[in-house]
């Protein structure tokens, strides 16, 4: 036996018998999962092949890329009516060794044990020198303590002490190997596939990772470093020891999103709130001078002043605006009346007039964040406070506003910043496949990704664009807006602290979380309807907006995403029509299903079973049943005699479906093997709708089954009418849903018809009333496979980077650019996501 490297990941073990490779055949191959789910394909292999090839070789047919070769397992051989059983390793036996023969089928399963379900596979990487290994082992006997003496050994860290060596994982958390020498890593929080990188300190006295602590007062601003597991109790003392001649009487402390900071124990840790080292919090101090007896006693006396309020000793109404240009320089600080407009304000703050335009700052205090919008409203109206600092910035753009659909953020070419040249995954929090396809693929509807990342951008004095990683604008708009863009920085901006070569999973728990606040559904870990979701986040960030700005202007979600449809309901009698407009973000598309429908139930020779509902033409005849059956399952291997049976009656295959009295059938898998050949002719798949004639079908005139009531004044009585759907207006950016889930008469099902689409010139101008062509481009789907009752989503989406456009497929955090036309165009597509270009009608 000799190895041959047919790739960077894939060694090839080929048996040579005298010096020839033996002949090859052709086998079935089926994998059984832990949750019963068979997957099957054809592979013609050469007999020298062992069975570690054909496993390799078998995944990749698959598409399979989460499971590796090591964890599947041969379990049986089936030829003909014989059956053997493996329990050995039987990796490198040949198929020679194992007398396969022709349309043999092997069964393999997937391992239980630490190689599969209890394996734990961490990637531990250190910068200085830069260094890369692969840690497996047991996830639930593997402790913190046994992963730093693994890191200790792999990389010759034993001439330091145990307290230089700090692991962080990707998502920025220090493993407390003191505290939590003992704890199983699963118990922190580490995952599988997940990074944990090694940092060292030169000696012991090095500070661990610290938190910056910006604090404003009533004289200015203090600046602070402390440990991230500084305690309340701990940063109020540090605070205390800057002050010199006044008395801290009480403060508060906000996140980077400028929201409150609830504490109710002086001893809990920073990090007990979710902040992370090297991130950035507020602290608003309530001062007192300790040589001012009157006002020290006032202050404790005031019950009526808030925690947030910052003292002044020589003017109550006074309030301090610190506006800062650039870190470059210290902050401009001027003292307004509390009761002074915003308008007068800024002008305190005497900046060239040119910049001082409506709408272009930014103002916050604590967690009350404003702009210039109404110049003339005064301070004291956002609940600003006597003695409070607020704090004037001075963004590049204010968010939701869209003028004109020339506008720079249409163009990615007006974003000067780094892009991410290869897409970034999301992890699966527990069944988020159905967040996860739908944040890509809004992700990448690049008009509205360009408008988030011009938001999250400022200038610096070179004109350049770049991103302020503590700052995020879109919280001011609300909670959904602030969460969606965080999404967009971490997906499209590459992360300055880990190199593009390993970081490349964001992990959405935060947008989760907040859509879960507002719609319970999205909080649990059940699977969930991805267009539901979708059109949830939609529709709430545009309510945001709008509540920002008014009704006189339009979001961006209505720029690019609200289309109209017009209905028109017209009497038979007396020709009335009535006409009403309604918006949409999302088209439901129902699937035109012609012919009869039939519930099917295959049983297998194992007894697995398996349902679906079909739709033949009335006019077909049985085997009409089991075509489109075969159809369906392309990855099924059919070496069986199949019988068709209805009441325990055996159907003939040409038998007339018009004679058959039910819709329920069965067809049972029998022993008697047939091999591939008989049902080659029916695994074709036929396209039976096109994305034009369901469109085509939504937009026809169809009579109301019921009657109408008709309110014109010579008719006014219960007719028959007409009613008709029209495209009032065209969106710039049209998301289709393939309506699949169907539940009538209680019976609920999954159509699973294919629906050819076009990926580019998708042309609607004849469903357009406009005098322009409306001519569409393909740049998203999301796929939907599986049955109605437990399934998978995964998006397909361009990326757009650096004058580049490729396709990816998204499966949560795994992330590849290996698309074919045939993934993109599938039976399983559930969401189309188009692009809108327009040309004048010649």
């Amino acid at each position: 036996m000799f190895q041959k490297q047919i790739s960077n990941d894939l060694t090839a073990y080929e048996p040579i018998r005298n010096g020839i490779l033996l002949a090859d055949v052709t086998i079935g191959a089926r994998l059984r999962d832990q949750n019963g789910t068979i997957r099957s394909a054809h592979l013609t292999l050469s007999l020298s092949e062992p069975i570690v090839n054909v496993i390799t070789k078998f995944l990749r047919v698959l598409d399979i890329e989460n499971i590796r070769a090591d964890d599947v397992s041969l379990s049986k051989i089936c030829s003909g009516t014989e059956q053997r059983d493996f329990t050995t390793n039987m990796r490198f036996t040949t198929l020679n060794d194992l007398k396969i023969k022709q349309n043999d089928i092997l069964w393999f399963i997937l391992l239980i044990g630490p190689a599969a379900s209890q394996l734990l596979q961490l990637n531990l990487f250190r910068h200085d020198p830069p260094y890369h290994v692969i840690y497996d082992c047991d996830k639930n006997t593997t402790t913190l303590k046994m992963l730093l003496d693994y890191v200790i050994e792999a990389f010759e860290l034993k001439s330091m002490d145990r307290e230089q060596i700090h692991l962080v994982t990707i998502e920025s958390i220090e493993l407390n190997h003191g505290e939590d020498s003992n704890k199983l890593l699963i118990e922190l929080g580490v995952i599988h596939e997940s990074w944990v990188f090694v940092e060292t300190i030169e000696s012991c006295s090095r500070p661990k990772p610290t938190i910056h602590v910006l604090c404003a007062h009533t004289n200015g601003d203090l600046s602070l470093e402390v440990p991230f597991t500084t305690t309340v109790k701990q940063l109020k003392s540090v605070i205390e020891k800057q002050l010199k001649d006044r008395i801290l009487i009480d403060f508060a402390l906000f996140n980077r999103m400028h929201e409150k900071i609830s504490f109710t124990d002086p001893n809990q840790k920073l990090y007990d709130f979710g902040v992370k080292p090297g991130q950035i919090i507020y602290a608003s101090l309530h001062l007192a001078f300790s040589g001012d007896p009157l006002s020290l006693m006032n202050t404790r006396n005031d019950s009526t002043t808030k925690s947030l309020s910052l003292i002044s000793k020589q003017q109550s109404d006074d309030v301090t605006l610190s506006y800062e240009e650039s870190t470059a320089f210290s902050p401009t600080l001027v003292k307004v009346s509390v009761y002074s407009t915003v308008d007068d304000a800024i002008k305190k703050l005497k900046l060239p007039h040119e910049s001082n335009l409506r709408g272009h700052f930014q103002l916050s205090c604590g967690s009350t964040c404003f702009t210039n919008d109404e110049p003339y409203r005064c301070l004291s109206s956002y609940s600003i406070q006597p003695g409070d600092v607020v704090h004037v910035k001075r963004p590049r753009m204010t968010p939701v506003r869209l003028s004109d659909k020339n506008d720079s953020l249409f163009s990615t070419s007006s974003l000067r910043m780094s892009i991410s040249d290869t897409p970034v995954g999301l992890s699966n929090l527990v069944n988020t496949c159905y967040m996860n396809s739908a944040l890509q693929c809004l992700a990448h509807t690049m008009p509205l990704t360009q408008f988030f990342l011009n938001g999250l951008t400022q200038n610096n004095s070179d004109g350049e664009k770049t991103m302020d990683s503590d700052w995020n604008q879109f919280y001011t708009i609300g909670s959904v807006t602030g969460s969606y863009a965080d999404v967009i920085r971490n997906l499209w901006i590459p992360n300055k602290r880990f190199s593009s070569l390993y970081s490349r999973t964001f992990y959405p728990d935060h947008i989760k979380e907040t859509i879960g606040n507002l719609a319970p559904r999205f909080a649990t870990s059940d699977q969930q309807d991805a267009q539901e979701f979708l059109l949830f986040l939609i529709d709430e960030m545009h309510k945001e907006m709008k509540k920002d700005i008014g009704d006189d202007s339009n979001t961006i979600i209505e720029e690019l995403f609200f289309g109209s449809i017009e209905s028109t309901i017209i009497c038979t009698e007396c020709k009335h029509a009535v006409k009403t407009t309604n918006p949409f973000s999302i088209l439901p598309l129902p699937l035109v299903q012609s012919g009869r429908r039939f519930h099917l139930t295959f049983i297998e020779k194992n007894g697995k079973t398996d349902t679906m509902t079909i739709h033949v033409p009335e006019n077909g005849h049985v085997k009409d049943l089991l075509e489109a059956y075969i159809e369906s399952r392309p990855l099924y291997c059919f070496f069986y005699r199949i019988i068709l049976m209805t009441d325990d009656d055996q159907l003939d295959l040409q038998t007339p479906l018009c004679e058959l009295t039910v819709d329920n059938v069965v067809l049972v898998e029998q022993d008697d093997f047939t091999g591939s050949e008989p049902y080659k002719q029916y695994n074709k798949r036929t396209k039976q709708l096109t994305l034009d004639g369901c469109l085509r079908e939504f937009c026809s005139i169809e009579k109301l089954e019921d009657s109408w009531l008709c309110e014109q004044e010579s008719c006014r009585k219960h007719t028959e009418a007409t009613k008709q759907l029209q495209f009032s207006r065209l969106p710039q950016i049209l998301i289709i849903q393939l309506k699949r889930f169907s539940h009538k008469d209680g019976h609920r099902e999954k159509i699973e018809t294919f629906v050819e689409y076009p990926m580019q010139e998708l042309d609607l101008s004849h469903f357009s009333p406009s005098s322009s062509e409306a001519i569409y481009e393909l740049f998203a789907i999301i796929k939907h496979t599986g049955s109605i009752y437990g399934g998978h989503y995964i998006a397909y989406a361009q990326h757009e980077a650096n004058g580049k456009s490729t396709w990816y497929e998204f499966n949560d955090s795994s992330v590849s650019s290996f698309c074919l036309k045939d993934h993109i165009v599938s039976k399983d597509a559930y969401l189309l996501f188009y692009s809108r270009r327009e040309k004048a009608k010649q």
